[in-house]
């Protein structure tokens, strides 16, 4: 009879650490406004886990891919993703998406691996800062390297804290 209470408590415990699992809530705090997000680590787990431990005050690490055609998060109007040069070279700078952009999915046409990029999670509120920030003056676009032009900001939008909730 011991021996089933400590089976089922340790089950019971599983389960719980399991739950909270799927979903872990962050917050990234920034001079434009609060973005809270809800990391998805029942479906990315590597990337959320790297994500964490910058969070918590580590480094990221380049992380191996976890294709959106395995992950189901699809990178639509809110989701989280991880920016990458080559495959599996995703580290340590994300985006937001504004709008279902299929291009960045597993077989999209943005990188011609069809590799796609990481997708992790998803902006749960805040989606005003997110377009608040995607509107701030950026470079003109130029040069052979197009699709990146216009993506830096000319007045830094500051990143105060990135915290757990």
């Amino acid at each position: 009879m011991f021996r089933a209470k400590i089976y089922t408590l340790i089950i019971i415990l599983l389960g719980a650490i399991s739950a909270q699992a799927e979903t872990i809530k962050v917050k990234l705090k920034t001079t434009m406004g609060n973005i809270p997000v809800d990391l998805y680590a029942d479906k990315a787990p590597i990337t959320v886990a790297n994500f964490l431990r910058y969070i918590d005050g580590g480094l990221f690490e380049f992380i191996k891919l976890e294709h959106t055609n395995l992950t189901g998060i699809k990178h639509q109007d809110g989701t989280i993703s991880m920016a990458r040069g080559g495959p599996d070279t995703a580290s340590s700078i994300f985006f937001i998406c504004l709008n279902y952009q299929p291009s960045l999915d597993f077989e999209g046409m943005r990188n011609a691996d069809g590799q796609g990029f990481t997708a992790f999670g998803k902006v749960t509120m805040g989606m005003a800062a997110v377009c608040a920030i995607q509107n701030v003056k950026t470079d003109t676009p130029e040069g052979t390297l197009k699709y990146t032009s216009g993506q830096h900001v000319l007045d830094p939008v500051i990143i105060n804290s990135f915290s757990r909730e």
